[in-house]
Formats: C-alpha cells, structure tokens, sequence
C-alpha cells in the first residue's frame, strides 16, 4: 500500500474518528493534506480510500 495512504487507511478503519494531531504531525505532507480532508474520506468494501464529493446541485459520491 503507498505509504501516504496507509496511516489514513488504518485510522478509518480503527473506528473512523479524526486522528489527533500529534499523530498526523510525523506523517508525511500528502498524508496531512488527506488528513486535512477527514469528513470526505472513507474506506470502501474493497479497502480502496475514496473520497466522497458533493456536485453543484447537490448530488455526488
């Protein structure tokens, strides 16, 4: 797995909640910037991180 995602792979499966910032701090800058993105991010059925979105009008996944 790419090393930027598996901190955040691991902590949204470890029960979701935003990780603490002392524990993202050591992570590298693609990590934070995901971190940074937290409400948008889930893991699907298939282990795959996504990021949800909003359209204009409304609609999105």
């Amino acid at each position: 797995m790419d090393p930027d995602l598996a901190p955040i792979v691991r902590w949204l499966e470890a029960g979701g909640e935003r990780p603490a910032w002392i524990e993202v701090a050591a992570e590298s800058p693609a990590t934070k910037c995901l971190a940074d993105q937290w409400e948008a991010l889930r893991v699907d059925e298939r282990g795959v991180l996504a990021k949800r979105w909003e359209a204009a009008g409304g609609c999105g996944e």
